[in-house]
């Protein structure tokens, strides 16, 4: 490398580097082997880089020797220190809740599409299962290979855990792409999910062109869920956007971890006892539709009859019940797809991309009698 491009290199690298810290300096460094380094090339030596830093012997050596342990140098003890880019294994990490949600459908129909996508491109999958109680600093040491190798996907993560994950990823230098639904206006990182404007316009849209005019939308998830708050923000907007007096929410109150499902179908005796009564109940999760469905079902109601019923989560089985419900479904694969893809790509992606899901119509929703 010419003297004068090591030179503008490192000056890049000072500005970036407002205090003396061992970890900033370290992750500066590991970002200009990453991005401007080939592999055996000559890297800058500990006296260049105390010349231009301007911090301690102590603090340039741990920097250097913890990029020896990772992989990104080699220590020749006569030559000083080359880059080390000779592995062509390119990984796949997956964080994933260990908990399945019915909020977001099927947790292993979403795995099986992030695994499929990675066997179509010989990438080894690691997957890490979190869990509500883990630290961040637990979950980063769980982490299998660095970050020249591996590249991570963080999965429908709460986002205060998702935030903090990312920013302690992004300063050991791994590369990351968030996966997940309602994080649009909140999430600051690159990040793959659900318009909900449309997943919301296609359930009003086939609820008014069957002739609904009286619709409502039962909150029965707890509101601090990413999801759950953009769902509700783009049914507001439809509303107020068109005016659509005869379209309703109301709302369970429920809290984390309560039960979500008992907690619709204890609404749903209001919902079917009000004056005027709505023709159309639209839940706002899957679990929350089959509540609304069995406490239908019990009581005598005809579906769609009397009520039509729409799941905004098509859940394993919405096609085997008695009367099969009419749900919003997102296609995994053109979901996972695109962040797979990105992960490992020469070429810098948006950061948001937005994938429209599709309503799968079934007998659960008819006009109104």
């Amino acid at each position: 490398m010419e003297k004068r491009v090591k030179q503008e290199l490192l000056n890049a690298a000072v500005s970036d580097v407002k205090e003396p810290l061992h970890s900033k300096l370290r992750q500066q460094l590991r970002k200009l082997i990453l991005d401007k380094f080939e592999h055996n090339q000559r890297f800058f030596s500990e006296r260049e880089l105390l010349r231009k830093f301007k911090i301690s012997q102590l603090t340039v050596r741990r920097s250097l020797t913890d990029l020896v342990q990772e992989g990104c140098l080699i220590n020749s003890a006569r030559r000083g220190y080359f880059v080390c880019k000779k592995t062509e294994i390119k990984s796949v990490g997956a964080f994933i809740p260990a908990q399945p949600s019915e909020v977001y459908g099927t947790m292993p129909e979403f795995l099986d599409s992030i695994a499929s996508e990675c066997r179509a491109r010989d990438y080894p999958l690691h997957v890490y299962y979190t869990h509500p109680d883990d630290s961040v600093k637990a979950l980063m040491d769980g982490v299998r290979d660095n970050p020249l190798n591996e590249r991570l996907l963080l999965c429908r993560q709460p986002l205060g855990v998702l935030v903090k994950l990312n920013n302690q990823l992004e300063k050991a230098g791994y590369t990351t792409i968030a996966l997940g639904s309602g994080l649009e206006s909140e999430y600051t990182g690159r990040f793959v999910g659900i318009d909900h404007e449309c997943e919301v316009n296609l359930v009003i849209d086939h609820l008014l062109g069957l002739g609904h005019e009286q619709i409502m939308f039962l909150i029965n998830e707890p509101e601090s869920l990413a999801v759950i708050k953009a769902r509700l923000a783009a049914i507001k907007r439809r509303i107020a956007r068109d005016d659509l007096k005869g379209v309703k929410i109301t709302w369970c109150g429920t809290k984390l971890n309560e039960d979500s499902f008992a907690a619709a179908h204890r609404e749903m005796q209001k919902i079917v006892s009000l004056k005027p009564r709505p023709t159309a109940i639209v839940p706002i999760s899957g679990g929350g539709a089959w509540a609304a469905f069995k406490f239908l079902i019990l009581n005598n109601f005809k579906i769609p009859k009397q009520f039509s019923l729409v799941s905004f989560d098509d859940v394993s089985g919405s096609d085997l019940l008695p009367i099969p419900l009419t749900s919003v479904r997102m296609d995994m694969k053109a979901l996972v797809e695109p962040a797979v893809e990105s992960l490992w790509s020469n070429q810098r992606s948006s950061p948001l991309l937005l994938v429209k899901p599709h309503l799968v119509i079934r007998e659960s929703t008819g006009r109104p009698s």
